[in-house]
């Protein structure tokens, strides 16, 4: 599981960091020799509330080689080594 904490927290004007929730950053899982990508998105459907972590499915593997995510401000944020399954990894927005 990936929870996404993004720069602006409303409490600062937006200094060019994404919304604190990180809706609309694109992560990017290797696992193996494939590339996994999920849209941080929330509120889908009628009264529909969401986790605010983001689970990403890796099939047989026992970890995943790298998680990149893409904040909706352009920024790129890298997890610096493998991570294990069934782990909870923060990604924060870099300032």
């Amino acid at each position: 599981k990936i929870l996404l904490v993004g720069g602006a927290d409303g409490k600062v004007p937006d200094q060019g960091l994404s919304n604190r929730d990180g809706v609309g950053a694109v992560v990017e899982v290797m696992s193996g020799d494939r590339s996994i990508k999920r849209v941080r998105r929330l509120g889908d459907g009628y009264a529909a509330q969401n986790s605010s972590t983001m689970t990403v499915g890796i099939g047989s593997e026992d970890t995943v080689q790298s998680i990149k995510v893409r904040w909706p401000s352009g920024k790129i944020t890298k997890s610096g080594s493998p991570v294990s399954a069934g782990s909870v990894i923060i990604m924060n927005e870099v300032q």
